[in-house]
């Protein structure tokens, strides 16, 4: 792996430990613990979790909410089939997701600003 703005790769342990918060971020879907939180456990610095954001390996969807960007695009893609069917409101993207409401309100926000762009 290497990161946006690094020359140089991550060591192995370094790697190893990324991997698993990226796979406990990517299994916890749309109901992620606190990232930062995971990467104190793990022993990776904040300045590390800024990079992974950076290159987008995580998607910051508010204060301490990420989400991996292999969840993120199939978050997406599921607002995105619920788009086509309707208006998309918090109950029905908490009730679809099967997440707690703030998880909901931040992620319908972060889908929002992301097609307002395009």
């Amino acid at each position: 792996m290497r990161l946006a703005d690094s020359d140089a790769s991550l060591d192995p342990v370094m790697r190893e430990r990324v991997e698993l918060l990226l796979a406990t971020l990517t299994a916890a879907g749309s109901q992620p613990p606190s990232a930062e939180g995971v990467a104190s456990r793990l022993g990776i610095p904040v300045a590390l979790l800024d990079q992974l954001r950076q290159s987008g390996e995580l998607v910051s969807l508010g204060p301490r909410i990420d989400v991996t960007r292999d969840a993120w695009e199939g978050i997406a893609a599921r607002l995105d089939r619920l788009a086509a069917e309707g208006p998309v409101s918090v109950a029905g993207v908490r009730d679809d997701l099967g997440t707690a409401r703030r998880f909901a309100e931040r992620i319908l926000q972060h889908w929002n600003r992301l097609r307002s762009h395009q």
